[in-house]
């Protein structure tokens, strides 16, 4: 049988341990006669598993009857890529409305049968989704990977006057915590904060155990060690699951740690870091380097003040790489980021 683990980013693996949770929430809101939200951002660390979270609830609402499925690329002009592909999409579900509707974006030949034409992409949204209203459908868009552009922008603020009218429309992103938090907190953006976020936190342990037991056949003891190097990170869990799998050898041992780490550090680690402040980063130097985990020890130590500690460890929590549940503490959740830290600290000061 082929590798059941996979290295791509965003791509449903053929073993992978779904976020129940979220999936059933999101979908029971959209479902409601009287939803609290029409707005639910799935956030938390590369490879955390949101873009596949996002693919299963798509596809659970594009085989559904009752919704018209939306997904829009956040590098094109999101507003006509969502016009587009509603217009495409939507006499499969309303056979009555292709005939109704004509036009071409940079042509603009919109018009509407027995109507004036509709000079605007804005305008066109509105009318075709009055139309599906009144079929009772609803149409669910979804965003993956979001960022601070201005085709972002005005898709937000477009859906946020639709929403304001009424109509049938749903919205379902994921991003970065500091992406999101940027766009929050834009000028007239501030519709985003009234969304449901969702940070997505370490897969089960359990789960994972009972994962890698029957895939490698092995014992509980050796399942429960690879599970701890994971720390439930979803990447780590793939990328851990696919080099066990091509190993010619059923053990833990330092050459599976060395590919581990190369492939944490070359597909996440990188990038994670180099987006950090340099607080941050000084306050996760400390932590690793000098097991630094208490608020009494980073302050005492002139890592950080009084003031600042609750607000950086509030946004390490968010980004996914830090736990602060333990009152006055502040560790570590990502795996093997501690040897990472440390390798690159001796590196830098190598220069």
């Amino acid at each position: 049988m082929s590798n059941p683990f996979t290295l791509s980013f965003g791509k449903e693996p053929q073993e992978y341990i779904k976020r129940i949770n979220e999936y059933d929430e999101i979908i029971e809101t959209f479902n409601s006669n009287n939803p609290m939200t029409n707005l639910f951002i799935i956030t938390g660390v590369r490879g955390a598993g949101k873009t596949v979270l996002l693919s299963s609830l798509y596809k659970y609402f594009d085989n559904n009857d009752d919704y018209i499925a939306i997904d829009i690329n956040t590098t094109v002009n999101m507003l006509e890529d969502f016009s587009a592909k509603l217009y495409d999409k939507t006499p499969k579900k309303i056979k009555s409305l292709k005939a109704e509707f004509s036009f071409s974006f940079h042509g603009l030949t919109i018009s509407l049968k027995g109507e004036e034409p509709v000079s605007s992409v804005s305008l066109l949204l509105e009318k075709m989704l009055n139309k599906i209203k009144k079929t009772g459908k609803k149409v669910v868009i979804t965003v993956d990977d979001i960022d601070t552009g201005d085709y972002m922008k005005s898709f937000v603020k477009e859906f946020q006057s639709l929403f304001r009218k009424d109509l049938p429309i749903y919205l379902i992103v994921t991003g970065l915590y500091n992406v999101v938090d940027t766009l929050e907190k834009q000028e007239g953006l501030t519709f985003l904060q009234r969304g449901q976020k969702r940070y997505l936190t370490p897969l089960n342990r359990r789960y994972i155990i009972s994962s890698y037991k029957e895939i490698f056949n092995i014992d509980d003891k050796l399942a429960c060690s690879l599970a701890d190097l994971t720390k439930g990170y979803a990447f780590a869990f793939q990328t851990l699951g696919y080099l066990f799998y091509e190993s010619d050898k059923r053990e833990i041992n330092a050459t599976l740690l060395k590919e581990y780490d190369y492939y944490l550090e070359e597909y996440v680690y990188r990038r994670l870091y180099a987006e950090l402040s340099e607080k941050e980063k000084n306050i996760l130097k400390h932590i690793s380097l000098s097991n630094l985990e208490s608020n009494k020890e980073l302050v005492e130590a002139g890592v950080v003040t009084n003031q600042e500690i609750s607000n950086y460890k509030e946004k390490l929590f968010k980004r996914g790489i830090c736990d602060i549940k333990e009152r006055g503490k502040i560790t570590i959740i990502l795996p093997r980021f501690k040897e990472y830290i440390v390798y690159r600290t001796s590196e830098e000061n190598s220069y």
